[in-house]
């Protein structure tokens, strides 16, 4: 199996982590010992020795790798934000190509895309904003899959039809990822097929897209396994994942065949369901978190109602009767309790007597003071992301 990605420094202040990985090198160490990976990267000076070291820790073999100036860094507020990239080289002239009749895995990278020729390949962009079709630079496959996001999907199909992707006879798969949703498979058959996620209590969404394709890779092109089945195994090696908070380890298949979490209610039309976004917003970052959650909400495809945009500041009155009118109408509350305010917790509270679900996210706190909002069943998350998707999954479940 080949493997063609980048390798770069990742760092999420909101974990205090930080390690070597980018899309190609997580692949690579998340995949069954077992397999037999050929690596293909970029890699500057300043983390050669740590990228031979962990190539060899986890038996991979480094077939090529070209060496840049320095290497790339993805800097993460949460494991949900979007990063800052430092580092980026111009006119990289070094082009990386492979050949091969065995299974090929091609994420697009920062520094160049590399060419590929296979029988069997699987191709990720990795460009939220430029993303560039796979036969672009010259690359051939014999059967190609295409996994991508939402928003990579419509601008290489130039809208929102998918079947466009289809216009080379080699494309047989495409898979559009839609985070706690799970995903939709289109084949050229003209089927489609919906792929489940998995709830899990924790979530760490740093990579879990290059584990999905690289697991994808392993069950359909190197095993040449049905391509739903692999894209259900691919979603439960993305739950194991995820949960492990950041804790990467190599996932056995062992280990996905007895995966046994709750899936994610499908066939819902999550726009229809709308999340209550509570929370004071007095200082910059009571509204930066107002902003940062609606941002990401609305990127689920959930509505939000938030009381800063919905109806602003204004008299007790005016206020309280539009909040309330506002909660009434929402399917689940989202809480910022960090800080402990009066009205959040007043929020909580009346939403819970409507048998309302809660989801609180509070960091730095004294189990003393959220008595009531454990024992009124509260879902509390020390973690911002894994916040969001259980309010998600709570959503969807109503």
């Amino acid at each position: 199996m080949h493997i063609v990605g980048g390798t770069y420094i990742e760092r999420v202040l909101d974990h205090n982590w930080q390690e070597l990985f980018g899309s190609g090198l997580r692949a690579c160490c998340v995949l069954p010992r077992s397999t037999n990976i050929n690596y293909y990267t970029y890699i500057g000076p300043d983390y050669l020795n740590a990228l031979e070291y962990k190539t060899t820790e986890f038996k991979i073999n480094l077939t090529q790798k070209v060496v840049i100036p320095k290497t790339i860094s993805f800097q993460y507020l949460t494991s949900l934000s979007e990063p800052l990239i430092v580092d980026l080289p111009l006119n990289v002239k070094e082009v990386i190509e492979i050949k091969s009749e065995e299974a090929v895995l091609r994420y697009g990278m920062m520094e160049r895309d590399a060419i590929c020729h296979g029988n069997r390949v699987v191709y990720d962009p990795q460009s939220p904003n430029r993303p560039q079709p796979y036969y672009a630079n010259g690359s051939t496959a014999k059967e190609l899959a295409v996994i991508m996001n939402h928003q990579e999907a419509s601008l290489l199909s130039g809208g929102d039809n998918p079947n466009k992707l289809f216009e080379n006879e080699s494309t047989k798969i495409i898979i559009i990822k839609n985070g706690p949703q799970g995903a939709l498979l289109y084949h050229r058959s003209g089927n489609i097929l919906s792929i489940p996620s998995y709830m899990t209590e924790t979530v760490f969404s740093v990579g879990s897209g290059d584990v999905f394709s690289a697991f994808f890779t392993y069950f359909w092109a190197e095993k040449g396994e049905d391509p739903c089945d692999s894209a259900l195994k691919a979603s439960k090696a993305v739950a194991l994942y995820v949960s492990s908070n950041g804790a990467l380890s190599q996932i056995d298949e062992s280990l996905i065949e007895g995966f046994n979490e709750p899936l994610v209610p499908a066939n819902i039309k999550s726009i229809e369901k709308k999340i209550y976004l509570a929370g004071p917003f007095f200082t910059l970052s009571d509204r930066w978190f107002v902003e940062e959650a609606l941002r990401h909400f609305t990127a689920m495809e959930i509505s939000v109602f938030s009381p800063f945009h919905d109806i602003g500041i204004g008299c007790a009155e005016k206020v309280y009767s539009a909040d309330i009118e506002g909660l009434k109408s929402c399917d689940v509350i989202f809480a910022n309790l960090c800080g402990l305010d009066v009205g959040t917790i007043y929020e909580i509270g009346y939403a819970r007597a409507c048998g309302k679900p809660v989801v609180v996210f509070i960091q730095n706190y004294k189990k003393e003071n959220l008595t009531m909002v454990i024992g009124g069943d509260c879902k509390i998350f020390e973690d911002y992301t894994s916040a969001v998707y259980n309010a998600v999954w709570e959503a969807l479940k109503t």
